[in-house]
């Protein structure tokens, strides 16, 4: 799947890059942007899974197509 975000062919996908908040690795992943109106959202359709406790408790993480 992230092979095909790269590419661009998955719209309104990203790819989210942060740090594990107990490993402190590096974590990658696809994640879905949802826009309504200016403003964007991370959509987290199963609930507050791993990835965002990460990136909630991460001092910075990074979108890339």
């Amino acid at each position: 799947m992230s092979m095909f975000v790269r590419a661009g062919l998955v719209p309104h996908t990203y790819i989210l890059t942060t740090r594990g908040r107990l490993t402190g690795r590096v974590r990658t992943l696809p994640v879905t942007v949802v826009e309504q109106g200016s403003k964007r959202w991370l959509a987290a359709p199963y609930g507050p899974v791993s990835w965002v406790h990460n990136a909630r408790a991460a001092s910075r993480i990074s979108l890339s197509r």
